[in-house]
C-alpha cells in the first residue's frame, strides 16, 4: 500500500492545505523510493525521492537528487511519513499563493512591470530560515546569500567560539545597540556573550518586549553600493567587535554563531539550536529585513496560522467565487466551533 494514503487513513481528521496539488496518488515508486515534484516555497518545481523502509520509517529523502535530512523552510524538522507528505504538500501550497493574486500584478514582461510601477505594486517575499536545519555555519551561509542573491546584500556566517561576559567594558562595548542611519547608536541594557543559555536569552528578550532585526533599503544595486538607509535593533557593530571575542571556521560549529552584514557593518548573535531568521525583501528588491526570532515561539504561530489557513484560508482566495450559501455555511461552522449562534 502507499505509504502516504496509509498515513492519512491512520489520521481521518488531517486538513491538507487548499492550494496544494500534491496527493498520495502523486507519489510512484521508482527504485526503490517514493518520487513526486511539487513546487517549493518560492514556486520552483523541485524533485522529491522519499525511501520508506517496511516499518513506515523515513530512511532517506533526497531533494532534487541532495539527500537531506532537514528543510529550513519549515518551523519544525519533518520526520514521520505523515510529516514528510505534509512539508512537501505545504511547500508546494506556498508556492502557489500567487495563483490567488490578482492577475494585473503578476508576470514579467514589461507592459505588466509598467502596469504595476503605475500603481504603485512592487514585488514581496518571505524566506524563514530554521537555523537547527545546518549542521555547521557553512551551509547556512551559502542558504541565506542565496535567498539574498537578488538583492545588494551579502551575510557571512561564522561559529562563536567564546565571548566572554566577565571580560565585557560596558561603558564602551559589548551591550547591544540600535542603530539608525544618521543618528547615533543607542544601547539596550543586555550585553552579547556565549554564557547565555539561548533559550534563555530569547525569553529575556520576549519578556522585554525588545525585537531583534535589521532592515537596509538600496537604491544603487552596483557591486560595492552602500545602503541608502540602515536600522537595526538587538545587533551590534561588526567594526567595534572586541578583540577577546573569538570566532571560528565557518565548518566548526558552536552554541552561538555570528550572522554579520559586512556592507552594513551589522552583526547578530544568533543560536543555531533556538533561531529562526525571517527575510523579508520589498521593493523590486530594494528593501531588506530580517527578525531574529525565538525559533519555540515562531513554530508556535505557524501552527496557529496554518491551522487558520487550512480550515479558511480557501475563503480569502480571490481568484476563486464564493456562494452566498457557502459563506453562510462557513460562519455558523466559525460560530459552532466557539459556542456561538448566528443571531436571527
Amino acid at each position: 500500500m502507499n505509504p502516504f494514503e496509509r498515513a492519512l487513513a491512520e489520521t481521518p481528521d488531517y486538513v491538507p492545505n487548499y492550494l496544494t496539488r500534491v496527493t498520495p496518488g502523486a507519489f510512484t515508486l521508482a527504485d526503490g523510493a517514493w518520487r513526486t515534484t511539487a513546487l517549493s516555497r518560492e514556486g520552483a518545481p523541485v524533485d522529491y525521492a522519499l525511501r520508506i523502509d517496511d516499518a513506515g520509517t523515513v530512511t532517506e529523502v533526497r531533494v532534487n537528487g541532495d539527500v537531506v535530512s532537514d528543510l529550513p523552510s519549515l518551523a519544525e524538522r519533518p520526520e514521520t511519513v505523515l510529516e514528510w507528505f505534509d512539508a512537501i504538500a505545504y511547500l508546494d501550497a506556498r508556492g502557489r499563493v500567487e495563483e490567488t493574486v490578482d492577475p494585473r500584478w503578476t508576470g514579467d514582461d514589461i507592459a505588466t512591470a509598467m502596469e504595476r510601477a503605475g500603481q504603485n505594486v512592487v514585488a514581496f517575499s518571505e524566506h524563514p530560515v530554521r537555523l537547527s536545519a545546518f549542521d555547521n555555519p557553512a551551509p547556512c551561509e551559502a542558504y541565506v546569500n542565496a535567498i539574498l542573491a537578488p538583492t545588494p546584500l551579502r551575510a557571512t556566517v561564522r561559529p562563536v567560539r567564546s565571548w566572554p561576559i566577565d571580560d565585557a567594558d560596558f561603558e564602551h562595548g559589548d551591550f547591544t545597540l540600535r542603530i539608525a542611519t544618521c543618528e547615533e547608536d543607542g544601547f539596550y541594557p543586555m550585553p552579547y556573550s556565549t554564557d547565555y543559555y539561548p533559550a534563555g536569552w530569547y525569553e529575556i528578550l520576549e519578556d522585554q518586549g525588545w525585537r531583534s532585526f535589521m532592515e537596509a533599503s538600496f537604491s544603487d544595486f552596483g557591486e560595492n553600493a552602500a545602503a541608502d538607509d540602515v536600522e537595526a535593533a538587538v545587533a551590534y557593530r561588526l567594526s567595534q567587535l572586541p578583540g577577546y571575542v573569538e570566532i571560528g571556521m565557518p565548518s566548526e560549529n558552536a552554541e552561538w554563531w555570528a550572522l554579520t552584514f559586512p556592507r552594513l557593518d551589522v552583526l547578530f548573535l544568533v543560536s543555531p539550536a533556538e533561531t529562526v531568521l525571517n527575510f523579508t525583501i520589498d521593493g523590486d528588491n530594494s528593501h531588506v529585513r530580517v527578525e531574529i526570532l525565538f525559533g519555540r515561539t515562531y513554530a508556535r504561530r505557524q501552527r496557529l496560522q496554518d491551522r487558520y489557513q487550512r480550515r479558511w484560508g480557501h475563503l480569502a482566495n480571490d481568484a476563486v467565487p464564493h456562494t452566498d450559501a457557502e459563506i453562510a455555511a462557513a460562519v455558523d461552522a466559525a460560530l459552532n466551533a466557539i459556542g456561538g449562534n448566528r443571531a436571527d
